[in-house]
């Protein structure tokens, strides 16, 4: 699932070099970091998150077979 979510936003950003993805885990609950460039956040923060929420829902629909709840969480 994390190889989708960074392919997928480095189809979208200007820097695809510039994007990662990292996870962290705990009991039920794993929060996903990505990582992109400063000139690409804006793209995830504008018009109310909408890219982001879009991600974060995917990301728990995948969790929801897995019985885990993602967190996507996006960080410059």
């Amino acid at each position: 699932m994390m190889e989708w979510i960074e392919s997928y936003a480095k189809d979208l950003v200007g820097s695809p070099d510039q994007v990662s993805v990292s996870n962290k885990e705990g009991d039920m609950v794993q929060v996903v970091n990505l990582k992109v460039a400063t000139d690409d956040l804006s793209m995830f923060e504008g018009r109310n998150n909408r890219l982001t929420r879009a991600l974060g829902s995917i990301l728990s629909l995948a969790g929801s077979r897995e019985r885990v709840r993602y967190v996507l969480k996006v960080v410059d």
